[in-house]
């Protein structure tokens, strides 16, 4: 718990009121306070915005990055198998595939549907 009044009790007051989670749990009394937290929340809750913006972009980026990392091999593999080029495998396109991919022992049980 914070003291009322104290430092950490002030950075969490802020904290709360920018980031729009709003604990209640510091009343304001006098009207300069409220008037100040009326300003100031106009001021921060759109910084607090344009960081979590920031955050997802990021966030979002490298969660892309990774998947083009993964499926563009993968892409090209496939791309390599569709000798027909139909934008699908037919069964022994896809056996062809898993053989090349070491997984020859799949092939008996695709073979055998």
């Amino acid at each position: 718990a914070h003291a009322a009044g104290s430092t950490s009790s002030a950075f969490m007051f802020a904290f709360t009121l920018s980031s729009t989670i709003g604990y209640g749990h510091v009343p304001l009394r006098t009207t300069a306070g409220k008037a100040f937290a009326v300003a100031f929340s106009f001021v921060t809750i759109p910084l607090m915005a344009s960081l979590y913006m920031f955050v997802a972009l990021k966030a979002t980026a490298g969660i892309m990055s990774i998947i083009v990392k993964v499926s563009y091999p993968s892409r090209a593999t496939f791309d390599a198998f569709d000798i027909r080029h139909t934008g699908a495998l037919d069964r022994r396109e896809f056996c062809e595939a898993l053989r090349y991919m070491g997984l020859a022992h799949i092939t008996e049980a695709v073979a055998a549907d």
